[in-house]
């Protein structure tokens, strides 16, 4: 009997394929980058979701690829200020 097939990549697959930002780009860049960084996905989030509700996209996935893509930069901000603290 066949396994059914998952209908998604596996993760790895997603990222080489460009959808995701890369961690390690993230991590080369500066304080002030990321921040610019995630100023630049905030309104990029407000933006489609304004978007959504007034029904004028209907691209509901890039509103979790945006959301993803702020918690990566509030995770490698968070990660470089505990590497100057200590």
């Amino acid at each position: 009997m066949r396994q059914p097939s998952c209908r998604w990549p596996q993760p790895s697959c997603r990222v080489t394929l460009g959808f995701e930002m890369k961690i390690t780009d993230l991590r080369t860049k500066g304080m002030d980058e990321l921040r610019n960084e995630l100023k630049e996905l905030l309104r990029a989030q407000f933006s489609l979701r304004m978007q959504l509700s007034t029904q004028q996209t209907n691209k509901t996935h890039e509103i979790r690829k945006v959301r993803r893509d702020i918690a990566r930069v509030r995770t490698v901000m968070q990660q470089t200020k505990i590497k100057v603290s200590n």
